[in-house]
């Protein structure tokens, strides 16, 4: 979940362990901003053009994707509202599936017993989950995205894997969570450099604000790995045809190491595009200020206004992380 403004991710609980367990908006005007407003906002960046697009043309590029991957920050509802414009006016004709990172392998059997089922729209769908157990931002926020995938007639998909195995991955690596075949085609423990490695280490330990004992980091970033590893090789096996959307954090939809990079390596054929959801900073005023925004990171870049979430490391003791 590492994000390009790492403390407004989803946090991991600051005991560690605990951390790694873990309604709709109008339209956003496609004008420029008014007058006082910040000069990118509701504007969409093309970082592979290095130019402002449309988000009608944008929509128009996304057609030859074979894997859509839509980033978030999880709890800034307009980014779900996006998510689910974006899947309403895709011009895809074929069947498609919708791998929702926020649903585990062990909700799996109720996702698919409620879709068995005869509800309507997303009655049900909440409970049939546990949502309000799963430690994401409240349903309300999500459930626009899960009703334009069921309203395409998509099928959802869970992609993560369970709690248990999060645990499992910091303690005993990735053998963990990926089976041999998997690691022989992926090849996890060598795909990064060390640079790369190091970068992740340092997003990570600022998406926590610092508190992350340095002894631990590796197995962090090792966790970060396994569940981009794990959800593209879910999402491969998952589209047997047709095409894929995947509803995930900034962080996992990332070219240079995400979901896209593993992806590459399954099925290097395979037409992948990232879309990000910037929030945007007072005094940074040009894509160029924001990660996201590069061709490393995504193919396009829709600049929001920031959730007000406050400062997430205002309340937590400095000796939290102590270990």
């Amino acid at each position: 979940m590492i994000a390009a403004s790492p403390r407004t991710t989803r946090p991991l609980l600051l005991g560690l362990l605990g951390l790694l367990l873990t309604g709709c908006v109008n339209a956003l005007p496609r004008t420029a901003p008014e007058t006082g407003e910040h000069p990118l906002l509701n504007r969409v960046w093309s970082a592979r053009e290095q130019t402002f697009t449309t988000f009608t043309a944008m929509q128009e590029a996304l057609a030859g994707a074979d894997y859509l991957l839509l980033g978030e920050h999880h709890d800034n509802p307009v980014h779900h509202q996006l998510q689910a414009e974006i899947i309403t006016g895709l011009p895809w004709s074929e069947t498609a599936i919708a791998g929702f990172e926020q649903v585990d392998a062990d909700q799996a059997p109720a996702l698919e017993a409620w879709l068995r089922g005869d509800s309507t729209g997303t009655a049900g769908l909440a409970t049939a989950l546990s949502w309000e157990q799963s430690g994401w931002p409240e349903w309300r926020l999500y459930e626009p995205v899960f009703a334009a995938v069921l309203e395409r007639g998509w099928q959802p998909v869970d992609l993560m894997f369970p709690a248990a195995t999060v645990r499992a991955v910091f303690s005993d690596g990735l053998d963990a969570a990926l089976d041999a075949t998997t690691r022989e085609q992926l090849q996890p423990d060598t795909l990064f450099s060390a640079e790369q490695r190091l970068a992740m280490q340092e997003l990570m330990a600022d998406a926590h604000c610092g508190l992350l004992p340095a002894e631990h980091m590796a197995a962090m970033v090792q966790v970060q790995i396994a569940r981009d590893a794990y959800m593209a090789t879910r999402l491969a096996r998952a589209r047997s045809h047709g095409r894929a959307v995947i509803i995930t954090g900034n962080g996992h939809a990332r070219r240079d190491w995400g979901i896209p990079r593993f992806l590459q390596r399954l099925q290097p054929e395979a037409t992948i595009v990232a879309v990000t959801m910037a929030e945007l900073e007072p005094e940074r005023i040009e894509p160029g200020d924001y990660a996201a925004a590069t061709p490393a990171w995504s193919d396009f870049t829709i600049f929001t206004a920031a959730h007000d979430r406050g400062d997430p490391c205002a309340d937590i003791p400095q000796s939290a992380g102590a270990g």
